[in-house]
């Protein structure tokens, strides 16, 4: 058994460069294991982009773990591209997700959502758009697992004086109202932050018909930023995560 080990172990190191560049989950391990094996464009290729997670990288393994790591270096790579800015930072951590601002962009890396349902949040005009999108969910369908890209959007809604921050707040409840949705998320003072966040401009809003946009949302596009835990308005008893479950 010890020599099939060893067989299987000369083998990889052979051609290690095409089983790190092949591997669909094991990428993050195969580079902490066998690194001084890879070629240095490899190596330094790879350190490059976990730089932009340093903070939290033991995510990043799992995400790898669970085969979305391919996924979020092809992003890395996209986004920067596309960016005005190529730095990094990490922004904040959530209750079920961490977020990171890379280049012009947010990256949302999620251990659960907290809706289990089969649509995890519509596409509304009144909700940050997902630029990318990936969740792997267990047996029971519960997301264990996910990778959203978006804007990074970096005007709050505090910008606003306070009679204008009630006008937004309960524009965008009354909207989703009646839009045949409602929301158990907290949009302004949650645990974890805010939920409100304002478009850099109301073209921006996720939507093909920019002429049914309110008048009062072309001057305040304030959307949501958290695509969780909206439900239509007829689903009174959604799947929905308890808090426990998050601990």
């Amino acid at each position: 058994m010890l020599n099939d080990d060893l067989n299987c172990e000369q083998e990889l190191i052979k051609d290690i460069d095409r089983f790190f560049e092949t591997s669909f989950s094991k990428q993050y391990s195969i580079f902490y294991d066998y690194t001084n094996y890879l070629s240095q464009e490899i190596q330094d290729n790879f350190k490059k982009f976990l730089s932009y997670f340093k903070d939290n990288w033991y995510d990043i393994e799992y995400l790898f773990n669970v085969g979305l790591g391919n996924d979020l270096r092809k992003y890395v790579d996209k986004y920067l591209s596309l960016s005005k800015r190529t730095d990094g930072e990490f922004i904040e951590r959530g209750s079920t997700a961490l977020c990171y601002r890379i280049g012009d962009y947010a990256f949302k890396l999620s251990h659960r959502k907290w809706s289990y349902e089969e649509e995890i949040c519509p596409n509304l005009y009144i909700i940050l758009k997902n630029l990318e999108e990936h969740f792997i969910r267990n047996k029971q369908r519960i997301v264990i697992a996910g990778l959203e890209v978006q804007k990074y959007l970096t005007r709050s809604i505090n910008e606003y004086p306070v009679n204008i921050r009630k006008e937004i707040l309960e524009f965008l409840e009354s909207e989703l109202d009646r839009l045949g949705y409602y929301t158990t998320d907290t949009l302004i003072g949650g645990r974890c932050g805010d939920n409100c966040k304002i478009l850099d401009t109301y073209k921006d809003a996720d939507t093909l018909n920019l002429k049914r946009i309110p008048p009062f949302f072309k001057k305040y596009p304030a959307v949501f930023i958290d695509r969780d835990r909206f439900y239509k308005k007829d689903n009174i008893y959604p799947k929905q995560i308890y808090e426990r479950w998050c601990d």
